[in-house]
């Protein structure tokens, strides 16, 4: 996935329309991938040309963001400044293609073995549903290190996962980012909005995002430490870099998932890259890769072995499991507030008064029957009145210690559901629902909330079960994700129809 280490000469058979041509060097090229059993979707040059364009737009959004100026990658275009999008028929069913090497082996030569990046969007959404919604597409470099510099995106061109955000995520991937799951909203973990800055800071000097390019020898690395124990159960990885062209920055992953665990700004000709992270990230390893670049953007990727772990030089903390958080009631409290805007007045009561003798269903919106006993009574006149004349009666629960994002009810759901949680200190307050594989399906945003709980129905954030579109979502898991200030924290919820 990484690096391609041989060329194979395969005799291909394929219908190409229109006649494709070799492009300049470090662009990004468009290919529309029709499967023998599946045709042309009507429109679907111009679908590509605004999903495809909006990606390149948010590379330039988020690289203008960080300071680096609307640096962005360029595409293949027309005269008319539109998409090229190079139509391939291939040799077999939509069922055969699950890998990027099954779509790549039938392209024409033009697109193989340049510094370009073919970007394939697969037409029948079969790539999706055969990796059984885990991923919604998939994408890598190949590079030499010296003199290529290419890639290779695979997207689904139907279903859900056809949107720029994955287009934007699998072509990150060719430009050599890998996951990062440090923020939920990082485009390169299950996010869609932004670049954490070390990403933004690779972006800075890669090739196909700088008009000039110098290519060059990589960064070689010159020394290898072994791991050395830090406190608090941490490992520290440390190697030497030098590069006659000067070092720029670094990225440490992990080799199973290639999550990020590490990153650094380089100085020099020489200079050491190190890491420090948390024991748990490397016992499953056997080896890292380490992804250094020079300040012309030449990079290449090393595997780093780890023969063995020092001793801790603290003792394993002993790991209890802690019982999940149970939350107070202050069910008493919310009966009181009838009205439910938080807080308890002479509106309740009036409400409770205008009510007396009535019988009242238990799961009304609005209940006056204060006590839950079926029917509003002088009793449920006594318990507004005795919370009135309290000098300083609690209307709410007391202003929680700390943020917390709560499980929403009911959950199972359909189509509705409430979202709880509770704000330690006053700030903006957003929710961001995924599916499963990461794919944004909607952002509800309250705006500025003040510090308090947000449990009850008519304070908590409401999800209808619709997406950005007005559409009802399908059954399956969706994850919800909260951001208030610095905290963000995500939760599991499940529609069933």
């Amino acid at each position: 996935m990484l690096r391609k280490t041989s060329t194979l000469l395969v005799i291909l058979l394929f219908v190409l329309m229109p006649t494709a041509s070799y492009a300049a060097s470090f662009t990004v090229r468009v290919i529309y991938f029709l499967p023998i059993d599946t045709s042309a979707a009507p429109n679907v040059d111009a679908k590509i040309d605004r999903l495809v364009k909006s990606a390149q737009k948010f590379f330039a959004n988020e690289m203008e963001r960080h300071g680096y100026g609307r640096k962005t990658f360029t595409l293949e275009t027309n005269a008319k400044g539109k998409i090229v999008v190079h139509h391939v028929k291939g040799r077999f069913s939509r069922a055969y293609y699950q890998t990027i090497n099954q779509t790549k082996s039938e392209l024409p030569k033009q697109f193989v073995n340049q510094n370009n990046i073919s970007l394939i969007l697969l037409e029948g959404n079969q790539f999706h549903e055969l990796l059984e919604n885990k991923f919604c597409g998939k994408g890598g470099d190949w590079i030499n290190g010296v003199t290529f510099y290419s890639g290779t995106a695979l997207v689904p061109a139907s279903g859900p996962c056809f949107n720029a955000s994955v287009i934007a995520h699998e072509l990150g991937h060719t430009f050599g980012l890998r996951h990062n799951f440090e923020n939920h909203r990082y485009l390169m973990g299950t996010g869609s909005d932004l670049l954490a800055p070390c990403e933004a800071e690779w972006l800075n000097e890669h090739h196909y995002f700088n008009k000039t390019k110098i290519l060059n020898n990589a960064p070689k690395v010159t020394r290898r430490y072994e791991p050395q124990a830090e406190v608090n159960n941490k490992i520290r990885l440390k190697v030497v870099l030098e590069d006659p062209d000067g070092l720029y920055h670094v990225h440490f992953y992990v080799t199973d998932n290639l999550e990020l665990i590490g990153y650094q700004s380089l100085n020099g000709e020489r200079d050491t890259a190190e890491v420090v992270v948390h024991r748990s990230k490397l016992r499953n390893y056997k080896e890292l890769y380490l992804q250094p670049m020079d300040l012309n953007g030449n990079y290449y990727i090393y595997n780093i072995p780890i023969r063995s772990l020092p001793d801790s030089i603290d003792p394993e903390p002993i790991v209890r499991e802690k019982s999940p958080p149970q939350m107070p009631d202050f069910s008493y409290l919310k009966n009181i507030d009838v009205d439910g805007n938080g807080l308890v007045n002479v509106a309740d009561l009036d409400i409770v008064i205008s009510n007396l003798g009535k019988n009242i269903k238990e799961d009304a919106d609005t209940n006056p029957d204060v006590n839950r006993d079926g029917i509003v009574t002088q009793t449920d006149v006594d318990l507004i009145i005795k919370q009135l004349n309290a000098a300083a009666a609690p209307t709410a629960p007391k202003v929680p210690k700390q943020t917390q994002l709560l499980p929403n009810y009911p959950n199972p759901f359909n189509p509705e559901t409430w979202i709880p949680y509770q704000l330690a200190a006053p700030t903006n307050v957003r929710v961001h629902i995924y599916e499963a594989s990461g794919t944004l399906v909607r952002s509800l945003t309250p705006g500025h909330q003040p510090a308090g709980i947000y449990q009850h129905r008519s304070r908590a954030i409401y999800w209808d079960g619709k997406n950005a579109m007005g559409e009802s979502v399908a059954s399956g898991v969706y994850f919800y994700t909260l951001t208030a200030g610095d905290f963000t924290g995500t939760r599991k919820m499940l529609i069933r129809k």
